[in-house]
């Protein structure tokens, strides 16, 4: 998989350099930021870090194995757009970059953060779990995007009082107009959806690097297929099982010391 390092520089170089107007550039009058998003215990804010997922690229026929970052307007907290590093075969070490229309507003992470925060649902439940005696850990929030429209996805994890580890317990899921929190990832998808999903592995293949850079390309926001959302979010399923497995591998390993 394409280097999480790399990719991160030229993440926080492509801020600037994505402006292709000299007066622009020099005037600093386009500049991008990485986004923040709510991570770990209480409202402390961090820089979102880029993660990797299996999509379906804007004008590609099949999913691959790509990392991402999304980008914010500097001050300003609606998403412009997005980076990808593209892992699979001969795409290896491409770099594609995609921008919103600019009269569409798209949530960026800390508006969808605003948006779980304010739903009564979520927050009652917060307030009665996230008592004394157990820390309620909210992870990363993943921007995803299929076909045309942005899925967002957040895991929230209760680490219990003289517990060495937290447990995964709800994943809340948005689109631009729904906010739903479910026990899984299956149940948060029916919630959203109505819809149920089998999720399946997928193979990808790898090659050498290429230093060739695909040109910037506009997508809108409508509604996914459910075949693009059953296929998309099977890596956030992957993820969300590999680290419960590893806390589990953890605490076993913790009780038998």
């Amino acid at each position: 998989r394409y280097p999480q390092g790399l990719f991160s520089i030229q993440a926080s170089k492509y801020i600037k350099y994505h402006m292709d107007d000299p007066q622009h550039f020099y005037g600093n009058e386009d500049l991008w930021a990485i986004p923040q998003e709510k991570f770990g215990q209480g409202d402390v804010l961090q820089e979102v870090e880029p993660y990797y997922v299996i999509m379906k690229l804007p004008g590609n026929e099949k999913e691959e194995f790509v990392q991402l970052i999304p980008y914010t307007p500097t001050n300003r907290p609606n998403m412009v757009g997005w980076l990808a590093a593209r892992s699979d075969g001969d795409q290896y070490g491409n770099l594609v970059a995609y921008n919103f229309p600019k009269d569409r507003q798209v949530d960026g992470p800390e508006q969808v953060e605003a948006r779980i925060d304010n739903d009564q649902d979520i927050s009652a439940w917060f307030t009665l779990r996230c008592a004394e005696g157990s820390t309620c850990i909210r992870g990363n929030l993943l921007v995803i995007p299929i076909g045309d429209s942005i899925l967002y996805a957040e895991p929230i994890y209760i680490q219990a009082e003289g517990v060495s580890f937290p447990e995964l317990k709800k994943v809340i899921l948005a689109t631009a107009e729904k906010v739903v929190m479910g026990d899984s990832l299956d149940d948060a998808l029916y919630m959203l959806t109505g819809d149920s999903y089998q999720i399946t592995n997928q193979n990808r293949s790898e090659s050498p690097p290429s230093t060739e850079k695909k040109d910037s390309n506009n997508i809108s926001i409508g509604n996914a297929t459910s075949q693009d959302v059953n296929k998309s979010i099977q890596r956030l399923r992957q993820e969300l099982d590999a680290l419960e497995d590893l806390i589990q591998k953890l605490n076993k390993e913790q009780k038998g010391d």
